[in-house]
């Protein structure tokens, strides 16, 4: 009724929904969707700039449409699966632990060389 359920519902499937409603805000657009998908699995508390959201959804959107494929019995092998598992789990770990150490490494090596030659 109005977009609402108004029946019974498992405790378990409530929790779900509530988290997935975080996770998938209502938004004008799939690619909207899917950077606010990746924008809420950022553990940082600083937000990234939008065209590096916009350039992980351009990655984000054609693994989503594989994976949902195979799902659905489409033709693969397993050489393709496995890349573009890899590519699936390289988008994770970048967007989920980013390593700002090594981003402090660069800068610490550049402000080196720069105490060296003065």
């Amino acid at each position: 009724s109005d977009g609402k359920w108004e029946g019974e519902i498992d405790a378990h499937i409530r929790d779900f929904l509530r988290t997935a409603q975080e996770l998938f805000p209502n938004t004008s657009s799939y690619r909207d969707s899917v950077k606010a998908f990746i924008k809420n699995l950022d553990p940082s508390p600083l937000s990234l700039p939008d065209s590096i959201r916009e350039q992980q959804a351009k990655a984000w959107i054609p693994l989503l449409g594989y994976f949902n494929n195979v799902a659905h019995r489409a033709v693969t092998t397993e050489e393709e699966f496995r890349a573009r598992l890899d590519e699936l789990e390289n988008l994770l770990l970048t967007g989920l632990a980013r390593t700002p150490s090594a981003d402090f490494s660069a800068i610490d090596a550049i402000l080196s060389e720069d105490e060296q030659h003065a």
